[in-house]
């Protein structure tokens, strides 16, 4: 039983650590995109 805790415990907090550096990424690229329109 606690394995199983550990285990979506690890999960969660995989899917919140890989939508923020996703998030980060396309902010990044949104930049480099708008940057030369300016």
């Amino acid at each position: 039983m606690l394995s199983g805790e550990l285990r979506g415990c690890f999960q969660t907090r995989f899917c919140i650590g890989a939508v923020i550096l996703i998030g980060s990424l396309c902010l990044e690229f949104g930049e480099l995109l708008v940057m030369p329109h300016c």
